[in-house]
């Protein structure tokens, strides 16, 4: 929405229906929302059929060659990486320089001063306070979620393990507005209300964040399966 501007993509669209001036249509929000889960669930499919097709494996038995540029080798290697790299972290170097700078009520600029962190930490402390006790509370429940589901996923070979790890992965192909108006809608009405509440918040952290955990440890126990299996047996062992 504001890099964007005039172009509007699905996401801002389910936004703008949503949080409408005259009146937010949920329904039609809805609507969308499932329009942007079918395309991301294609798109996953289809990325989960190719790999599926193929077996990769890293093994410390043929490792990758090194090989030491010298000269005008090694610059002309180096420049597009520096340029990458600088092109990538301008937008980060240019937001700290102007959260130093000091401006006036008209937006005119009077130098460099820290009065913007000092007007944070006097009236934003209590959200960043919650913005670090709900990210806390949520990864806690990240990393035991995510390591009980990577153990099921690895172990269970089937369609259901196959079931579990593609409706993991749903958040992270999910966009965040989608999934926040999911949340709302879902938890809105009785029985069970949670807009509103600490509890949703911390929830949203867990169901975004919690495929990162489920990919980092599901590749933590192929490879520790995989290493366990080559391993002779007790029995196997010479006395």
């Amino acid at each position: 929405m504001l890099i964007g501007e005039g172009y509007m993509v699905l996401p801002v669209l389910v936004y703008n229906e949503y949080m409408s001036e005259i009146g937010g249509n949920a329904h039609l929000a809805s609507a969308l929302s499932v329009v942007v889960v079918l395309c991301s669930t294609t798109v996953l499919l289809i990325q989960k059929y190719f790999v599926s097709r193929k077996n990769y494996v890293m093994t410390a038995m043929r490792p990758p060659k090194e090989e030491v540029l010298h000269g005008a080798k090694r610059v002309v290697v180096t420049l597009p990486v520096l340029l990458v790299t600088l092109i990538g972290i301008m937008p980060q170097i240019v937001v700290i320089v102007s959260s130093f700078i000091k401006c006036d009520f008209t937006g005119f600029k009077k130098g460099f001063s820290i009065d913007s962190y000092v007007t944070i930490f006097n009236r934003l402390w209590t959200n960043i306070r919650n913005t670090f006790v709900f990210s806390s509370v949520a990864i806690v429940f990240i990393i035991i979620l995510g390591m009980l589901i990577s153990y099921i996923v690895v172990r269970q070979k089937g369609l259901a393990g196959q079931l579990m790890d593609l409706l993991i992965m749903f958040p992270f192909v999910i966009p965040g507005a989608v999934l926040g108006i999911s949340l709302i809608v879902a938890f809105n009405k009785q029985p069970v209300i949670l807009t509103g509440t600490a509890a949703i918040m911390i929830i949203a952290f867990i169901v975004r964040k919690l495929p990162y955990t489920v990919r980092s440890g599901s590749a933590f126990y192929s490879r520790w399966m995989s290493v366990w299996k080559k391993l002779p047996s007790v029995w196997e062992c010479p006395r």
